[in-house]
C-alpha cells in the first residue's frame, strides 16, 4: 500500500481495479485473475489459452486423485464389514458347535464320542487354508453349491470348533470329581452343580485359551482372499496392485489390529470377572 495514493498494489498492479472488473464491470474472467496473481501481469491471448489448458488438466487430475480415494475409502469399509461379519459369525457358530461337541466327548456317548473325537482331529491336523479349499472346490463336484460366505463360515466353524471342543473338554475335566460329590451331599441336582459349582470355575479355566484362539480366528479370516470374497486384504492387494503403493497394507493391519484390540480387552473384563472366584 503506497502511502501517497493510498492504492493496494500486488506486484506493480492495482488490486483495486482489477477486483472492481472483475467483479462489477465482468472485464476480467477468472482465470486471469489467478494468472495476475500467479504471475504479477495480465495474460495476452494465448498464453490464456494456455494456461486455461493447463489449468483443466490439472483439475483432471485432481478429480480423478479424489474419486479414486473415495473409492478405495468405500471399498476398505465394505471390506471391513465382511472381514467382521465372517468373523463374528464364525466365533459364534463354533463356540456352539464346540460346546456339543466337548459335552459328546465328556460324557462319552457311544459311537458319537468316537466320530466327534475323530472329526476334531482331523480338523486339528489339517491346514485350514486345504479345508478352504475342500469346501469351496471339493464339494460342489459332488453337488453341494453353497455361497462364498456360506462356505468360508462352514470351514471356520468346522475348523474352530474343533480347537474350542479340545479346550472346553479339558477345563470341564480339570475340575476335581470332589467337587461334584460334595454339590450331591449338599442336596444338588446335575443343573444346579453344573450352573453353580461346575461350570463358573470351567470358564475362568479356559478364557485365556479361548481368548487366544478368537483372536488368531479374526485374524485367519484374511484367508477368505482367495475365495474371491472382497475381504479387507483382498481390497488391500487390489489398491496395492493398481497404484503400486503399500499403505494400503499398513491400513489393513491397522484394521486388523483394531478388532483384536477390541477383542482382547473384552477378554481381559470377562477374565478380571470370573477371577474372583479364585480369591
Amino acid at each position: 500500500k503506497t502511502p501517497c495514493e493510498g492504492r493496494l498494489y500486488y506486484r506493480g498492479v492495482n488490486v483495486r481495479d482489477i477486483v472492481r472488473g472483475f467483479v462489477t464491470e465482468g472485464r476480467f474472467g477468472f482465470e486471469e485473475v489467478v494468472y495476475l496473481l500467479l504471475f504479477g501481469e495480465l495474460p495476452k491471448e494465448q498464453e490464456l489459452e494456455k494456461f486455461r489448458a493447463r489449468s483443466a488438466k490439472h483439475a483432471a487430475r485432481g478429480v480423478r486423485f479424489l474419486a479414486t480415494r473415495f473409492a478405495a475409502k468405500e471399498a476398505f469399509l465394505k471390506a471391513v464389514g465382511v472381514t467382521l461379519q465372517v468373523g463374528l459369525i464364525a466365533i459364534a457358530t463354533s463356540l456352539l458347535v464346540a460346546l456339543i461337541n466337548a459335552a459328546l466327548l465328556v460324557f462319552r456317548t457311544p459311537y458319537l464320542s468316537r466320530l466327534v473325537a475323530l472329526y476334531v482331529e482331523l480338523a486339528r491336523n489339517t491346514p485350514l487354508l486345504i479345508q478352504l479349499f475342500f469346501v469351496y472346490f471339493a464339494l460342489p463336484m459332488i453337488g453341494i453349491r453353497l455361497p462364498d460366505i456360506a462356505a468360508a463360515l462352514l470351514a471356520f466353524t468346522l475348523n474352530y470348533a474343533a480347537y474350542f471342543a479340545e479346550i472346553f473338554r479339558a477345563g470341564i475335566q480339570s475340575v476335581p470329581k470332589g467337587q461334584y460329590e460334595a454339590a450331591r451331599t449338599l442336596g444338588m441336582n446335575y443343573t444346579q452343580t453344573m450352573r453353580r459349582i461346575i461350570l463358573p470355575q470351567v470358564i475362568r479355566i479356559v478364557l485365556p485359551p479361548v481368548s487366544n484362539e478368537t483372536i488368531n480366528l479374526v485374524k485367519d479370516t484374511s484367508l477368505i482372499y482367495i475365495l474371491a470374497m472382497n475381504d479387507l486384504l483382498r481390497v488391500a492387494r487390489t489398491i496395492v496392485q493398481r497404484e503400486f503403493d503399500m499403505t494400503p497394507f499398513l491400513i489393513a493391519g491397522v484394521f486388523y489390529l483394531a478388532m483384536t484390540f477390541v477383542l482382547t480387552w473384552m477378554f481381559k473384563k470377562l477374565e478380571a470377572y470370573y477371577g474372583k472366584y479364585d480369591k
